[in-house]
């Protein structure tokens, strides 16, 4: 999920360079660094690291920051900005429920390691 949502950021952010979009140059900062936390947080997610779950915060933070700057820098009307500061919750939240599954996945996978090599040990 991570890594689609990297590419989809970068691809935002590589428009505008081709002339294909006329974002404002602060939205393609957000996307680019959305971009990287995106990136980040799956290689964290696929490689098991135990930093994996700040990636996941980063990247919601990075967003939520983004979906609430968006009606400011796109002179967003009052009909477009009701969902906004909704939809920056939900991402905020939604990165912090992943980051306590990755948290709890990781002690486990850590646990079940420490089990296996005691067990290792024992035998011998």
């Amino acid at each position: 999920m991570f890594a689609a949502l990297a590419l989809i950021a970068w691809a935002q952010a590589v428009l505008v360079p081709l002339g294909r979009s006329d974002d404002p140059l602060a939205l393609t900062a957000f996307q680019t660094a959305m971009g990287f936390a995106g990136a980040l947080a799956a290689w964290g997610c696929w490689s098991g690291a135990r930093w994996a779950p700040v990636a996941a915060v980063a990247y919601g933070a990075v967003t939520a920051a983004m979906l609430m700057a968006l009606p400011e820098l796109l002179d967003l009307d009052a009909d477009a900005r009701t969902g906004i500061w909704t939809g920056a919750a939900g991402v905020g939240l939604g990165s912090l429920v992943i980051a306590w599954y990755l948290r709890r996945l990781l002690r486990s996978d850590a646990a079940s390691a420490r089990r296996d090599v005691t067990s290792d040990t024992d035998r011998t």
